[in-house]
């Protein structure tokens, strides 16, 4: 892969950092950025790591979920070369907690009930139901919910068979349930953006994965709750309390309520953040205006005026096999 163009520029800047071809994750808010006069770009870590000399400005690192063992070393190394030239990074590597280990230790802290376990490490589940799935990624269950420990055999030898690494498997106890009173989930989120948090929109459906929503599912008063929510946010000291746990900087946490009380089920770094868009809601349609332009108020505040490019040719060379960032992403 070709190393980071440095092409002068004066405007602020800000550095989105995800794997090739999840740079649509940040796709509309670089449109934003740029249309508020602040230099936005996506830099591949492919990219990054093939560079001897990276721009100066705001970074913010993510997609650490998807990172091999060496390129998270390498990418540690990368954040602090970055801070110690006068950037602002947001996210460091060596800070972050994958899955796994966030779910243990939201569970230690108190804000979790519910509890994971890895089949890697003879760790298997005692209580039901629970579902099987990948630790990295976002790939969704790799299983139905199960209820016994012969179908969690089962499922995990299905997945086995599939190819799926055991290293990279975990089984994570059933923690939704519906909307107090209606027949529909709802999965709540917010953002965190430095020193900020933002309200995201909520997620309404009937089945509890909520990959995706379907309005249908959503009342006038869920819409005038949201939309209330925005100007005075309930939640906030309970979503800093999560990314201060997760080890981040910017990021969005995905929960939902289960009996009275929040449930995290999963903190994104490059969540996809999607434009505003008409609903036939007022409400939503004011909800979603909000909570895209809140997001992008917030990162135009992180941009960085420009100094001198910074040098990472010695940061991590002892790292680099066959010269290219390829190999570093892909080489074990």
């Amino acid at each position: 892969m070709k190393p980071m163009i440095l092409a002068p520029v004066k405007r602020r800047v800000i550095h989105f950092v995800t794997l090739r071809e999840h740079g649509y994750t940040f796709a509309y808010v670089i449109e934003a950025l740029e249309a508020r006069g602040v230099h936005a770009v996506h830099v591949p870590w492919d990219t990054v790591f093939a560079s001897d000399t990276l721009a100066h400005g705001t970074w913010v690192l993510t997609d650490f979920e998807r990172l091999p063992p060496s390129a998270l070393v390498a990418a540690g190394k990368v954040c602090r070369t970055l801070k110690a030239a006068g950037c602002r990074v947001l996210n460091d590597p060596a800070r972050w907690l994958p899955r796994a280990d966030l779910m243990r230790a939201l569970e230690v802290e108190g804000v979790n009930t519910f509890r994971c376990w890895r089949p890697a490490a003879q760790d298997w589940p005692d209580r039901w139901p629970v579902f099987l799935r990948r630790a990295s990624g976002h790939t969704g269950p790799a299983s139905d919910l199960l209820r016994s420990l012969d179908e969690a055999r089962a499922a995990l030898e299905a997945a086995l068979d599939e190819g799926l690494p055991i290293s990279d498997l975990i089984f994570v106890e059933y923690a939704a349930e519906p909307v107090p009173d209606r027949r529909y989930f709802r999965k709540s989120a917010a953002f965190r953006a430095g020193a900020q948090v933002l309200r995201a929109i909520s997620v309404h459906g009937d089945d509890w994965l909520l990959k995706r929503g379907t309005s249908e599912h959503a009342t006038e008063a869920d819409y005038a709750e949201e939309r209330a929510e925005m100007d005075a946010y309930p939640h906030e000291d309970f979503v800093w309390k999560v990314f201060e746990i997760a080890g981040l900087e910017f990021g969005r946490v995905d929960f939902g309520l289960r009996a009275g009380r929040f449930e995290v089920w999963e903190v994104n770094t490059a969540p996809t953040v999607r434009p505003p868009y008409e609903h036939a809601n007022p409400d939503r349609t004011e909800t979603v205006r909000l909570a895209f332009e809140g997001l992008v108020t917030a990162l135009h505040g992180l941009a960085r005026t420009p100094g001198d490019p910074v040098s990472i040719a010695e940061t991590f060379r002892k790292h680099r096999l066959g010269g290219t960032g390829l190999t570093m992403l892909y080489h074990q």
